[in-house]
């Protein structure tokens, strides 16, 4: 099961990469169009841990592009890893901001970046029925 497409000239140099378990995926899931009954948890707030596979003394900012009707929250907003191989927890939060309407499916973005050289994106979806 996978989020994205792959660069392959990039995943040879990827910088960061993601710890997944299968729960992950429940979000992921409900913009596919399972139902509520279908998924018995649906989570507006994701907890995610990465591991620095790029540089070590490095730093990621991240850029969060909510999907139209929500509003994103990450925490820490930066990720600074001392070595390689190390590994940093970030939790993203979504709510309404009261502009979307009660059945929608919206899709945008969440990098990281570290200075030029890395930019490690992640798809964001929000589906409600």
């Amino acid at each position: 099961m996978g989020m994205g497409h792959v660069n392959l000239n990039k995943a040879a140099d990827p910088s960061l990469v993601y710890e997944i378990e299968a729960d992950d995926y429940i979000c992921y899931s409900c913009s596919l169009g399972y139902s509520q009954t279908e998924i018995l948890a649906i989570t507006r707030s994701f907890e995610r841990t990465v591991t620095n596979v790029g540089d070590a003394n490095s730093s990621y900012q991240a850029e969060v592009v909510a999907p139209p009707g929500e509003r994103a929250r990450v925490k820490p907003t930066k990720l600074s890893f001392a070595k390689l191989k190390e590994k940093k927890t970030y939790r993203a939060t979504f709510s309404s901001n009261g502009k979307r309407p009660s059945s929608f499916s919206a899709q945008d973005n969440m990098i990281w970046h570290s200075g030029s050289k890395y930019h490690v994106r992640s798809p964001i979806t929000v589906h409600s029925k």
